[in-house]
């Protein structure tokens, strides 16, 4: 009777761990950010989910879509700070906890990536409460020519830096509260076209500063207005000299034209000037950019040796 006694305290922690890995998705300040490449180039972009809508008698979170001002072709190059602009509203999902269900409504055709989930009225996005040799359902998760992925396994892991209980299917993972390794609204057996990768790369709840957020404005600023450059064509460095003091957490990159960053810089403070060693480039044409929550401008020029 006392070992039965004991036992209880562990069974219930056990069962109260158990119940605190599951993470619901319609979370206030939930960011998710996605490296994307396409045939057209750089399609980076994120979902914050952010302030309340009421539809019927259910109260919703608030998705967003934004896109990510990164030229990076390969993902050591996608580095924070995030840029952003055109932010959308594209649809607003709710979490049913005690059925560990996600419901959502798209306000916009393709507001969960494929057609799959109707517009404009409630899906079921996901249920999280399968277990295994259970089939995965919702809308983002059924297709017309394939059969649904079945639960192999279920596990708990360390995902961006919390536990998550992750489903192990026959098509790939899925993460509680999160999604696939390809984003939020990407049903479990899509597959990224070849040469054009999509990734998950962070997953974080906080404010936009907390998780290295920063809008951007769409005005293009003729460069000769801001800095100027030399020497172009350029050897061993590049100068740029600005006009105008750059505002603090404004951005400084040098790409090639085919969009890979050599170099990255932070303004931190004000500063005349700014010297770049391009030394060691391969002589070829290059961009350097300056972004801020203002502008954006662009120049080009040559590294010959």
């Amino acid at each position: 009777m006392k070992a039965l006694l004991l036992s209880l305290p562990v069974l219930f922690l056990c069962a109260a761990r158990a119940l605190a890995q599951y993470h619901p998705t319609a979370v206030e300040g939930a960011h998710w950010l996605v490296f994307a490449l396409s045939d057209e180039g750089p399609d980076h972009h994120a979902y914050v989910i952010k302030g309340d809508t009421t539809v019927g008698i259910n109260t919703y979170k608030k998705v967003y879509r934004r896109k990510i001002n990164s030229d990076a072709t390969i993902l050591a190059d996608f580095m924070p700070p995030y840029y952003f602009s055109d932010e959308k509203l594209i649809g607003a999902i709710r979490d049913d906890l005690p059925e560990k269900t996600v419901y959502g409504i798209g306000f916009v055709a393709d507001a969960w990536y494929l057609d799959t989930c109707d517009v404009l009225e409630e899906q079921l996005l996901y249920d999280y409460s399968v277990s295994v040799g259970e089939e995965v359902i919702g809308c983002l998760n059924t297709a017309d020519a394939l059969p649904n992925a079945v639960v192999d396994s279920i596990k708990t892991e360390i995902h961006f830096g919390e536990e998550h209980t992750v489903l192990y299917t026959t098509y790939g993972e899925l993460i509680v509260g999160i999604g696939t390794w390809m984003g939020l609204f990407i049903p479990i057996y899509s597959l990224p076209a070849p040469g054009n990768p999509m990734v998950l790369v962070d997953y974080c709840v906080g404010t936009d500063d907390d998780c290295g957020f920063f809008a951007t404005a769409t005005d293009e600023r003729p460069f000769e207005t801001l800095a100027r450059l030399y020497p172009n064509p350029a050897s061993q460095y590049v100068v740029l000299e600005f006009t105008e003091p750059i505002p603090k957490g404004a951005r400084i990159s040098i790409q090639g034209l085919d969009g890979k960053v050599f170099k990255t810089l932070n303004i931190e403070a004000w500063s005349e000037n700014v010297v770049f060693d391009v030394s060691s480039l391969p002589s070829a044409w290059y961009s350097v950019t300056i972004e801020s929550l203002d502008f954006r401008t662009t120049a080009r020029f040559f590294v010959g040796k």
